[in-house]
């Protein structure tokens, strides 16, 4: 069972530091989450959220790896619109616990918008 830690700022109305979407700070977040934790008072949609760990993720050598024999010849960020690799990402955002329910994600626009940058450097997850 996950214990989790209430958030002053719930119900608080944020803009996404990279695409500006609107977002509601959540009233909890799960003290056991590995990955992807609500943001206690600013951060990313869920949406930028996922692009920033998958953009980190496929600099891995086992995903370039993986994206370098895919039979379909799909590559990011079209490859995920592949719904095998969307059931891979929700078990992995399921295993880490994350905060972050897969069926939050919308896919046609984490594609759409892949290429905004991002505030600051993202540190590679496999340095």
């Amino acid at each position: 069972m996950s214990e989790t830690t209430p958030n002053p700022n719930a119900g608080r109305i944020v803009n996404c530091d990279r695409c500006a979407v609107r977002c509601r700070i959540a009233a909890t977040s799960n003290d056991q989450a590995r990955l992807l934790k609500h943001a206690k008072d600013r951060g990313f949609c869920p949406n930028c959220a996922i692009t920033a760990w998958l953009r980190r993720f496929i600099e891995s050598p086992h995903m370039k790896a993986a994206l370098a024999c895919n039979p379909s010849g799909e590559k990011p960020p079209e490859c995920f619109r592949l719904p095998h690799l969307q059931e891979q990402i929700g078990r992995v955002l399921a295993a880490g616990q994350a905060d972050l329910p897969a069926e939050a994600l919308d896919w046609d626009e984490i594609i759409a918008n892949w290429d905004l940058p991002f505030p600051g450097q993202i540190e590679p997850l496999f340095p």
